[in-house]
């Protein structure tokens, strides 16, 4: 009885190997499909890091970039600055150059107008001087035509101060020593009487040297 039973188990296992066996065979495939997935799993992992890091990359390369643009807008901005104030300061210079283009045009009218007055003076001069000759002309001419003059004035420096001498006598030359009231004189220059209405010559005399 417990060889039928030991029989019977036998071929129940073997019926259950056969049947399982096809289980076995689709265990087999699933874990050929399962490493091969696992194998594109790790593929698509290793691919998923890469994109990381070149997403990572390229993140860091857009923030340079970034970081260029702005720098580049700062220079732009610091040039367009320096660009307004150049313009500001050529058009203080070009205002300033007018204004000294007017100052001189002034300054050119001004001379313009000066030397004007100039010629005037100049011409008025000239005409002074035509008449001051032909008057010393004339009046050279009646001096020649009048009669010699009796006597003459002498101008004196005294101890007390100056004094003006009237003398009959003809009126000494320049270089003259005369003698008055005991004091010796040398005449320096003969002019005009400094009386009014004189017509006496006057001698101007100065003490000479070595005397008191």
């Amino acid at each position: 009885m417990i060889a039928a039973d030991v029989e019977g188990l036998t071929e129940a296992l073997d019926r259950v190997r056969a049947g399982a066996s096809p289980l076995v065979q689709w265990l087999a495939e699933r874990d050929v499909v399962i490493a091969d997935k696992d194998i594109e799993l790790v593929r698509l992992r290793d691919e998923q890091q890469l994109a990381l890091r070149r997403a990572d990359d390229a993140t860091a390369a857009l923030h340079e970039t970034r970081d260029l643009l702005q720098d580049h807008d700062g220079r732009v901005t610091a040039a367009t600055r320096e660009l307004d104030d150049l313009r500001s300061a050529l058009a203080d210079r070009d205002r300033a150059l007018e204004d000294a283009e007017h100052a001189r045009a002034r300054l050119d009218e001004a001379l313009a107008e000066r030397e004007a007055q100039l010629v005037q003076e100049r011409a008025a001069v000239a005409v002074l001087q035509s008449r001051v000759t032909i008057a010393a002309d004339q009046l050279a001419t009646e001096e020649g035509a009048r009669e010699p003059i009796a006597g003459h004035v002498g101008y004196a420096p005294f101890p007390k101060g100056y004094r003006l001498i009237t003398s009959d006598e003809q009126c000494p030359l320049p270089g003259d020593v005369v003698d008055i009231e005991g004091h010796c004189f040398l005449v320096a220059r003969v002019g005009r009487s400094p009386l009014p209405a004189d017509a006496r010559p006057c001698a101007f005399l100065v003490r000479r040297a070595g005397t008191l």
